[in-house]
Parts: structure tokens; sequence; C-alpha cells
């Protein structure tokens, strides 16, 4: 894991709220060949912190929450389901221990949840910033902090061009 290195204008991402308290990590991953051996890959996952207001933390912190909650539901649903229709399927269930059906059920429950949250998370992110490390960029859903962060970070090497020194 590699920590990205930009200068964040010293307002809140999404209201523009000037000296924010709190921060949201944004990441991103790439998948390179190894230089060495053909059959395997190197995945590098890049991060930074993106500054926000304490109001704008509390709202996507609650969001996230939210999808917990959406997320259990949902896996309560799927294990439900898989409770229900299970018996049809597997015509030995008598000889499988209770715990193991009620560890398998909250395992259902534990997949979906994190599956939802995880999804919805990385679009929480996506629609706050997207991080692109190839190009050593990041876009921002609000255009004017866009304007200021560009400004700030105008003196960045861009990463995206291949070096021509000597060559």
């Amino acid at each position: 894991m590699a920590e990205a290195e930009f200068v964040m204008p010293s307002s809140c991402a999404r209201c523009m709220a000037k000296e924010p308290s709190e921060s949201w990590m944004i990441q991103a991953e790439t998948i390179e060949p190894h230089p060495d051996d053909a059959t395997m890959t190197i995945e590098t996952t890049y991060w930074t912190h993106v500054p926000l207001c304490e109001k704008c933390h509390g709202q996507l912190t609650r969001l996230g929450y939210l999808f917990w909650f959406v997320g259990i539901m949902g896996g309560a649903v799927a294990a439900g389901l898989v409770a229900h229709f299970a018996p049809q399927y597997i015509h030995r269930d008598a000889n499988i221990p209770m715990a193991l059906n009620i560890l398998a059920l909250v395992a259902v429950v534990g997949g979906v949840a994190w599956g939802i949250a995880w999804a919805c998370k990385k679009f929480i992110s996506c629609c706050l910033a997207t991080y692109k490390p190839r190009q050593a960029r990041i876009t921002f859903g609000n255009k004017e902090y866009q304007a200021l962060f560009d400004e700030a970070n105008r003196y960045m090497p861009d990463y995206s061009k291949k070096c021509k020194l000597g060559v």
C-alpha cells in the first residue's frame, strides 16, 4: 500500500466549508505484471485522505451505517430463502447439526451484508472523488473544489507521460 501525496485545499470537498476537521479515505488499485516472472502480478493499493467538514463526514458515516442496515436486511432475506428452500435440495439435513445450520445462515447474512455495504461505500467514495493512480489524478464530484485542487497541485509531476531524458 502506498499513500498518495497531494496538496489538498483547506475546505470541505463536498460543501466547501472552511477549515475541515475530518477526512475520508479514498483508494484505488493497480495490477501490473511482475518484471521478472510473467506468471505473477504486482497489486498496489494507493490511498489518500480527502478533507471533509464535521457535518459532511457525519452524513457519509451515517449513510455507511444505513448501507450496513440495508445489507443486514438483505442478508436476512437471503438467509430466510436458504432456510426455506434448502430442505428441498439437501435431503439428509437431519444429519447436519443444528449449530452448523445456524452458522451457515449467519455466514449468509454476514456475506450479503458485507457485500452490500462494501459496494455502497465504493459508490459513496466515487461520488466524492475518484483517484486514478496511473495518471496521478483525483477527480472530485464538487467542481468548485476540483478547481481549487487543480490550482494547488498544478506543479505536481505528471506520471502518466513517459520520461524522455537522454533517450
